[in-house]
């Protein structure tokens, strides 16, 4: 019987190593195995039920973890981290690494709150247990999710300590680029464009070296997004087509999506309805594809509602800014859904839906005021009051005229 458990820890033990070496030769080796899914699966299931190969296994899914995001495929992984972490003895480096992909997909999953939680356990354990390089690691994490939470002061404090601390390690060259990409985020919804493509600028300069292409793609995403901010919508969608390019030849789906959703938004902006509505049609139904990601799928409606309303098509940009709403709620994303709102009150007021334009504006503003500290927030809530008091004259004087006919 013992050999027979010890065939199967080892047989298990070479799947691990296999898997993770195919992981750690590149992005494009990588992607050779994602059709195994399920079998890089079964062995951390099966690793995490044998004590003596528990750590090993935690070893395994750290390495791995990093190409299932990027597949899309991490819904079937929250579970089994949630079951390793309840078993692995507390304050020690199995532990922390479990938990610091546990809160990642809690952030995926915009569960925000839990997110936190468990970062700032994980940021308490890499202290006690001097992990320098892993709290590096968490305190980058712990930075995104502030940002997501609208916490931006939380945010860049957390993102300078963990500057701070990369000058003490070596070979900090990923978390140093991945931490500069962070810090262009908060910058950006500070209202800082210029400060946010500095430090894209830095970002990208560190993966450039390594040819890294899923974090270049991101990171041109993001730079788009400054320039969009800035009016530059044809810069824009030049970083936007770069990011695709950097991904049309590997697996990320979900941040193939985020990048022609932008792409499709800069279209908008220059005018070419037919380009960006073709492409959010196809990128919609892939969406339906994918498990989830309610966040991406609300913005692909949402835009597409706004190239039809652009249009004049406004029974088809109804059914999708509704759409849209749906996905913000299953997204827990008051903002978004604030925007979709008054995305809706435009396409109701242009109608002269006066009431049901005033009803959706009313909504909008209530939402923002959640969010006193996000500079676009507080834009859309101006937006909001005027074109409140637009619909309340508005009815006021069609009110009016109906009781002196």
């Amino acid at each position: 019987m013992n050999k027979s458990l010890s065939i199967y820890k080892t047989a298990i033990l070479n799947g691990q190593h296999f898997y993770a070496q195919a992981i750690r030769e590149g992005e494009g080796p990588a992607d050779e195995v994602q059709a195994e899914h399920a079998t890089l699966f079964r062995l951390a299931e099966e690793g995490c039920q044998i004590p003596d190969i528990q750590d090993a296994t935690v070893d395994y899914i750290y390495t791995i973890l990093g190409a299932v995001e990027r597949w899309g495929e991490w819904s079937l992984w929250t579970e089994l981290l949630q079951q390793l972490a309840q078993q692995l003895p507390k304050i020690n480096a199995p532990y922390l690494k479990t938990i610091y992909w546990l809160s990642h997909f809690y952030y995926l999953n915009r569960n925000f709150e839990d997110a936190l939680s468990v970062l700032l356990e994980a940021q308490d354990i890499a202290i006690h247990i001097a992990a320098p390089k892993l709290l590096g690691q968490v305190q980058q994490r712990l930075a995104n999710v502030y940002l997501a939470m609208g916490k931006l002061s939380e945010a860049e404090n957390v993102m300078q300590d963990a500057l701070l601390l990369c000058k003490e390690l070596e070979e900090a060259w990923a978390l140093v680029a991945a931490l500069w990409n962070t810090a262009g985020l908060v910058w950006l919804q500070q209202g800082k464009p210029d400060q946010a493509i500095e430090a894209f600028n830095k970002a990208l300069a560190l993966w450039e070296k390594q040819q890294v292409k899923i974090p270049l793609s991101r990171c041109e995403l993001n730079m788009g997004v400054a320039y969009f901010q800035q009016g530059h919508y044809e810069q824009a969608a030049d970083h936007f087509n770069r990011a695709r390019a950097y991904m049309e030849k590997l697996s990320s789906p979900v941040d193939m999506l985020r990048v022609i959703n932008n792409l499709a938004s800069s279209y908008y902006m220059q005018g070419k309805y037919g380009q960006g509505e073709k492409i959010l049609i196809e990128a919609i139904s892939k969406s339906r594809q994918l498990v989830g990601i309610y966040h991406i799928r609300g913005s692909l409606n949402h835009n597409l509602g706004n190239i039809l309303l652009a249009q004049k098509r406004y029974g088809e940009a109804e059914v999708y800014l509704q759409n849209s709403l749906q996905l913000w709620d299953l997204a827990n994303d008051l903002l978004e859904r604030a925007n979709s709102l008054d995305t809706l009150g435009e396409l109701y007021q242009t109608q002269q839906q006066f009431r049901k334009a005033l009803n959706a504006y009313q909504e909008a503003y209530q939402l923002i005021q959640q969010y006193p500290d996000h500079v676009a927030a507080q834009h859309l809530a101006a937006q909001c009051v005027k074109e409140i008091k637009k619909c309340e004259a508005l009815l006021q004087k069609k009110e009016s005229s109906a009781s002196t006919n």
